[in-house]
């Protein structure tokens, strides 16, 4: 199982370092952390055959509050989607909203909600830096 994580983890890198290139020049006329969120939504949309689920009903119910995905398997719905994944731009820190996010997540996969949420990092055309902290990467395993 590990060896498979590490696997798609490589294989994500160099989509990850493709779809950057492809999406960042739309960062020269729209900067900001949503303009940042977008990309990654959409790199992952073309990288995954995924979507963003919107709308009513597009989150999933915790004890915590909702929890919004990023993007989901096309041809599913929010509630029957068994892989969600998170998406983040830059380097991502361990506190304030990843911390909630992750919280979320546990209690998803504990009550079988989900099978499975991935995270992926995109490179930041800003920045240049990509992943998460040491701390959040602990956290995520």
């Amino acid at each position: 199982m590990e060896f498979r994580k590490v696997y798609i983890n490589k294989l994500f890198s160099v989509a990850i370092n493709s779809a950057t290139k492809y999406l960042a020049p739309k960062i020269l006329y729209n900067f900001g952390n949503p303009a940042l969120r977008e990309m990654g939504e959409e790199a992952l949309a073309m990288i995954k055959q995924s979507y963003k689920p919107t709308g009513k009903g597009s989150s999933l119910g915790t004890s915590l509050g909702a929890r919004y995905v990023d993007v989901i398997p096309i041809g599913t719905h929010i509630q029957a989607a068994k892989i969600n994944f998170e998406v983040k731009v830059g380097l991502q820190e361990f506190s304030g909203n990843v911390a909630n996010q992750i919280a979320k997540d546990e209690e998803l996969l504990a009550l079988g909600k989900v099978e499975e949420i991935t995270w992926v990092f995109f490179r930041s055309p800003v920045t240049g830096k990509i992943g998460p902290s040491a701390r959040l990467l602990t956290e995520l395993q």
